[in-house]
């Protein structure tokens, strides 16, 4: 219920916001980079945090008058952010799995009828309430590791009818659970069947669908596949520049199979983020770090599809902000576990823990342009996540296992 709650017996507390008490001048730890508090406390006023700090800092009239909260020395943090997630789709692509492992690549399999294209027609043929459902567990899973926000693109529709479908499950979902589902539309992930070409795909994106999906207000953002083999630059420039006029936030797939040159576009259209950068090339990294534009990075893909890796770490020496999502998707990383993916980017990219955890929370909320969660500060949500460790580096060590003990979104506990 609303009200007033103190979390107490905070082991450490990752608020992700060091200036807010280097200028307040208070006289504990703080730990570059994380805004680390040991011993910590947390003062939530309906969905707000009101005050955090030193439990020694907090009064016994509080004790008396809250709903008090003991936190039994976990380690609390800014609830996590997936920000590149497909949460919504029917069938499965086992089989291509098994090619894979046979060294049959993404492109190949696609040529052979899988891909993309296997996902399209089980998804329209499936009914508003199958995918409603079959999201909602999704979602529930997810949240069950620890996140509070979600990003969810459409995709695997490709028609009209099909992605507007997919886009009113997302904002069902959103309406119906504890966790925040951010709608992007992704009419622009590969070629429709019903079309010959991209180009007359692309002019259909821009005339029809987008007008569509805007008129409903169903999407936040819109995301394009810019590849080779799937939308050339000139095309996904056409289809960002076109959802810019109605009104979406721009995101961008660039650079995951070639160096596609995605990066650019991605700075030129001013998107929130540009994602997977597998393939990118390294004299973008500089005008990257320059820029507003998030680096979200996708370890799991690249253990999936066994292809190098994101220059993760060329990145961060620069200065790039970097987040790291799941990729959660049934072609190329079927693995919801946001841990998994933050254990993989300290294994694969050689990402510090701290690093991982700036990158699946200040970071991630920047990919999402949402200004209102992704540290812990008076103002923001109370959205946290507890993890019954001795440390946050333990759960990097400790991995492949979920060590939550509470989630709150809003100010409320999340019974799972």
């Amino acid at each position: 219920m609303p009200g007033t709650k103190v979390i107490t017996n905070i082991g450490q507390l990752i608020t992700l916001n060091p200036e807010f008490f280097e200028e307040n001048e208070t006289k504990f730890s703080v730990e570059p980079d994380l805004g680390l508090i040991n011993d910590a406390a947390i003062l939530i006023e309906d969905d707000l945090i009101k005050w955090l700090g030193p439990e020694s800092k907090v009064g016994w009239d509080w004790l008396d008058k809250y709903d008090v909260i003991n936190a039994k020395k976990n380690v609390v943090m800014p609830g996590l952010i997936d920000s590149h997630n497909h949460l919504i789709f029917a069938g499965s692509r086992h089989n291509e799995f098994e090619m894979r492992l046979q060294g049959k690549s993404y492109t190949e399999i696609a040529k052979q009828g899988g891909g993309i294209l296997a996902t399209v027609k089980p998804t329209r043929n499936a009914s508003f309430e199958e995918l409603y459902h079959s999201g909602l567990e999704r979602a529930r899973r997810i949240q069950r590791f620890g996140v509070t926000t979600l990003e969810s693109k459409t995709g695997y529709g490709l028609s009209i009818e099909s992605e507007i479908k997919m886009l009113k499950v997302i904002n069902a979902l959103n309406n119906a659970t504890q966790i925040d589902i951010i709608p992007t539309f992704m009419g622009a992930h590969a070629l429709s069947p019903e079309f010959n070409d991209y180009e007359s795909y692309t002019d259909h994106i821009c005339k029809e669908m987008i007008p569509a999906v805007a008129k409903e207000k169903l999407a936040r953002f819109c995301d394009v596949f810019a590849e080779i083999g799937y939308f050339s630059l000139d095309q996904a420039r056409r289809i960002l520049y076109t959802a810019k006029e109605y009104g979406m936030l721009l995101k961008l797939h660039g650079d995951e199979f070639s160096n596609f040159y995605a990066t650019a576009l991605a700075l030129e259209v001013g998107a929130t983020s540009v994602d997977h950068l597998i393939c990118m090339d390294n004299a973008a990294i500089k005008p990257l770090a320059e820029s507003n534009t998030v680096a979200t990075v996708m370890p799991g893909v690249s253990l999936f599809l066994d292809t190098q890796k994101a220059p993760a770490r060329a990145m961060l020496n620069e200065g790039v902000k970097v987040a790291v999502a799941t990729d959660f998707n049934p072609g190329s990383n079927m693995c919801e576990s946001l841990p998994l993916s933050m254990s993989l980017a300290c294994f694969m990219l050689k990402m510090s823990p701290a690093e991982v955890i700036i990158a699946v929370t200040r970071n991630a909320a920047k990919a999402l342009a949402l200004d209102d969660r992704g540290t812990l500060e008076p103002g923001k949500r109370a959205d946290l996540a507890f993890f019954d460790i001795p440390s946050y580096q333990y759960m990097f060590y400790h991995y492949g296992i979920n060590h939550l003990s509470r989630l709150m979104v809003q100010g409320e506990s999340v019974i799972f």
